[in-house]
């Protein structure tokens, strides 16, 4: 029975998990204003199927920390990237609760990468805040799970 289980679960999601990793790689540098829409809405889609609300904002709202420390006055770039790197632990700890995050882990991952690479800074920051609003928000346009 624990192997029909297993088996019956690791499938769906190791097919979500490949869905995902053919997508190109987000360059947060260069998105368009719709690509990040359409990305957005297609997350927020998808997890709304199985993430709950509390789970998105908790992500959302360690984002949004880091967003007010890049608009004050002459933000601490190393500060920022350095908080940005260590979403990356706390993204695994919260897929690891709840298996649904992975393909959304792995995807955040890329994302932060672009940041952190990118040749300007300033604007794939500003690309990455916007990406995971779009999220919040379409998850909860998509009938996201409450609590």
């Amino acid at each position: 029975m624990a192997n029909e289980r297993r088996g019956k679960g690791g499938g769906g999601a190791d097919r979500r998990r490949n869905q995902h990793s053919s997508a190109p790689p987000i360059d947060l540098n260069t998105i368009t204003p719709k690509e990040l829409d359409r990305r957005g809405e297609e997350w927020g889609k998808i997890l709304a199927k199985k993430v709950k609300t509390n789970q998105i904002r908790n992500l959302y709202g360690a984002v949004q920390h880091i967003r007010v420390r890049a608009s004050r006055p002459q933000p601490d770039t190393a500060d920022i990237n350095r908080r940005l790197i260590f979403l990356k632990p706390k993204l695994a700890y919260a897929s690891g609760r709840q298996s649904a995050l992975k393909p959304l882990r792995n995807f955040l991952v890329q994302a932060i990468d672009s940041v952190v690479r990118s040749p300007d800074p300033e604007k794939a920051r500003e690309n990455f805040f916007f990406l995971m609003e779009s999220i919040v928000a379409y998850h909860k346009f998509h009938g996201g799970q409450n609590s």
